[in-house]
């Protein structure tokens, strides 16, 4: 699992309150913080949701087990970006 396959990484963020790193790849998404590191096959994402805000931005992301994750701290002009390229690799194409 290198960096340089990852489609998106999104670093410096917080995923559901706790620092964390966020990769993307196409077969999977990777959340790394300080619980250790969790892998979530991509087509197990249900749902993709982002909303930007003047100064920052965040993105939800529902598991089909119905677990949820919500990224915070990203720049508001990287969030419809990020949310473009989830979707893209959660419908597969």
């Amino acid at each position: 699992m290198a960096d340089e396959d990852a489609v998106l990484i999104l670093s410096s963020v917080k995923v559901n309150g706790r620092a964390a790193l966020v990769s993307a790849f196409p077969d999977r998404l990777v959340i790394i913080d300080r619980g250790g590191t969790e892998t979530i096959p991509i087509g197990h994402v249900a749902r993709v949701t982002h909303k930007a805000g003047v100064r920052s931005g965040r993105l939800g992301i529902v598991i089909a087990d119905g677990r949820q994750f919500e990224i915070r701290g990203l720049r508001a002009r990287d969030t419809p970006t990020a949310f473009q390229v989830l979707v893209r690799l959660a419908s597969g194409r």
